[in-house]
């Protein structure tokens, strides 16, 4: 992941990475609190699932994901 990231992008998700090592809270605190940690691309993507996921509440039967990205996808 990352491939196409400018040099510019590489410095904020390490400058990101910093600020959450950096932080005295606890990584269950951190984790509750991820918008402040996480890119905002990546936020825009967790609630647009999330949008999906509810479109498809009402729809009778199963909801079947094949496969996930390092762990993300429709079942986050």
């Amino acid at each position: 992941m990352g491939l196409f990231r400018t040099d510019i992008e590489k410095q904020v998700g390490k400058r990101n990475e910093e600020i959450f090592l950096a932080c005295r809270d606890s990584v269950e605190t951190k984790l509750e609190n991820f918008p402040k940690y996480v890119r905002r691309q990546h936020l825009k993507r967790f609630l647009a699932m999330y949008e999906v996921f509810k479109s498809v509440l009402p729809i009778k039967g199963s909801v079947v994901e094949c496969g996930v990205c390092w762990g993300f996808g429709l079942m986050t």
